[in-house]
């Protein structure tokens, strides 16, 4: 008979790309999904081994089909194979691959693993049959918003305090923790006797989509313009600087990505100086203006014949002005903190205020601009 409620103990993986030579762990408090508070550990392992087998109830291709077979004929127990164990398990998960007559066992040790690990009380059930397993799993997985707010925040900080005692040789090869360097984490759900619930992967980064991705190459001439790129590299420079903003927000860098961002813009202001008035003058002007962001674009550039952004476009002047100002303050000290919600949806505004901005100079100046996709006769949009 189900019970009324049961213990379930919350484990999960992430894995980061170097090695971690100091001990960590803590214990801190922590909303795993709304109306379930935990206490979550967090402990940097460097003594796990990464197992990978031909399971296919982990392959959500095979999962629904195995499931119907279970159900019209459950005489064989689901089994789960462990990811993440120590040297001395490994033999209980070769018994099992061999048990199953699983065809392989691949074995890896990453870097660092850093292992989270909570419990609390379901008022659900555990059962054998597994579309009520299936269903405790789906209820009882973290929020979306679980590892952003609660688990990288918290690596993120520790790696730092590592990146700044550790020899500095090392330094360089210590990058900073977000969603992009991480990747996946590996979640498992057991029981309070330890038995597997459930397994699921996670994913932090949009990585996995290059491969989905290529449908569109032929479709939206990809290949024709990854060409031009090739023909005439010099010809990108201005989109290449753009995309390295671009892996800087993804990185969480907000200061350094509004900082390249802003000096794209720079750059094609100043380009957009020297067209109409060639070398020397135009040397001349930019040296007395080039600080004065506004007098150029409100005074300069209109009587060299462009149009005055303030008055066409009146809502991405004051956007680009914010984002000016914001690069200002960042690029003088005042620090920018890596998850906050808030900074990341007012840089996300920055970002695309100034790319609008640079493609606007860029079209204005007759200089074609390369980071275009159009999609029914309209660009795609930045993010």
């Amino acid at each position: 008979m189900p019970k009324a409620s049961s213990r379930i103990v919350f484990l999960a993986w992430l894995e980061i790309p170097y090695f971690i030579g100091v001990p960590y762990e803590t214990v801190y408090p922590a909303t795993y999904r709304p109306g379930i508070d935990v206490e979550l550990g967090i402990r940097f392992r460097n003594d796990l081994l990464r197992v990978r087998t031909s399971n296919s109830w982990t392959n959500p291709d095979h999962r629904e089909k195995q499931i119907r077979e279970f159900l019209q004929e459950p005489k064989q127990p689901v089994f789960w194979v462990p990811r993440y164990v120590t040297e001395a398990d490994l033999r209980g998960v070769a018994e099992l691959v061999e048990k199953h007559n699983l065809p392989y066992l691949h074995v890896e040790r990453p870097e660092t693993v850093v292992e989270l690990r909570a419990e609390f009380e379901a008022p659900s059930i555990m059962d054998e049959t597994v579309a009520e397993v299936r269903t405790v799993g789906a209820d009882y997985l973290p929020q979306p918003s679980f590892f952003s707010r609660h688990v990288l925040p918290r690596i993120a900080g520790a790696v730092d305090a590592y990146r700044v005692a550790t020899l500095p040789a090392i330094r360089y090869s210590i990058h900073p923790v977000s969603e992009s360097l991480v990747g996946t984490a590996f979640i498992q759900l057991q029981d309070e006797g330890g038995r597997i619930i459930q397994q699921v992967g996670y994913g932090f980064d949009v990585r996995s989509h290059n491969r989905s991705m290529q449908d569109h190459v032929e479709k939206l001439g990809i290949q024709s313009r990854f060409q031009a790129g090739l023909a005439d590299p010099a010809s990108i420079d201005v989109e290449a600087q753009l995309c390295s903003s671009y892996y800087l927000f993804h990185m969480r860098r907000w200061a350094e990505a509004v900082t390249i961002a802003s000096g794209v813009v720079d750059h094609l202001l100043r380009e957009a100086v020297f067209s109409k008035l060639g070398e020397p003058l135009g040397k001349l002007l930019w040296k007395a203006y080039r600080m004065r962001t506004k007098e150029l674009f409100n005074q300069v550039l209109p009587a060299l014949g462009f149009p005055k952004l303030a008055e066409i476009e009146k809502t991405l002047w004051g956007s680009f002005n914010e984002a000016k100002d914001y690069r200002g303050s960042k690029a003088h000290g005042s620090a920018a903190i890596a998850f906050d919600r808030d900074e990341e949806e007012s840089v996300q505004r920055h970002m695309i205020a100034l790319y609008s901005v640079a493609r606007w100079l860029s079209l204005e100046t007759g200089r074609p601009w390369a980071l275009d996709v159009i999609v029914d006769g309209k660009p795609l949009p930045f993010f």
